[in-house]
């Protein structure tokens, strides 16, 4: 947390290697505060939770309080092509979100999302190559 309330202070003062620094540790450590909420907190906790880390940084991104560098852009490009994949088949965005950002096994999707463990190779597959597809 302190390393977060210095790169802060940094940001404020100008410094864009800092802000770029600020926005990879506050994402890692979200994404671990999200990992373990799906760890302990039940079903479909994941979901919400990197939603409401993508829209956070959206919303400050939209309001103009960051200015983007190449990653940031990435996570925004990724985000939304996670959500056109929602869209089309929620499924494979939620066995991608479980897979990617919560570490889960295909064991432990399976178990999750009562499905086949084969079902859940199939559709982290389908998942890759539409998200790489979109990402192009």
């Amino acid at each position: 947390m302190a390393q977060l309330t210095d790169l802060l202070g940094r940001v404020q003062g100008g410094d864009t290697e800092a802000r770029d620094a600020l926005f990879a540790a506050a994402y890692a450590q979200l994404h671990g505060l999200a990992q373990a909420r799906l760890r302990h907190g039940g079903r479909n906790t994941l979901l919400d939770t990197t939603g409401l880390v993508h829209e956070s940084f959206l919303r400050f991104a939209r309001a103009g309080e960051l200015r983007l560098s190449g990653n940031e852009q990435t996570v925004l490009d990724v985000h939304e092509a996670l959500k056109d994949l929602e869209k089309a088949d929620p499924r494979l965005a939620q066995v991608a979100e479980m897979r990617y950002f919560g570490g889960y096994s295909e064991k432990e999707i399976a178990e999750t999302l009562e499905i086949t463990e084969r079902t859940v190779q199939r559709d982290w597959e389908k998942a890759r190559l539409i998200l790489a597809a979109a990402l192009r």
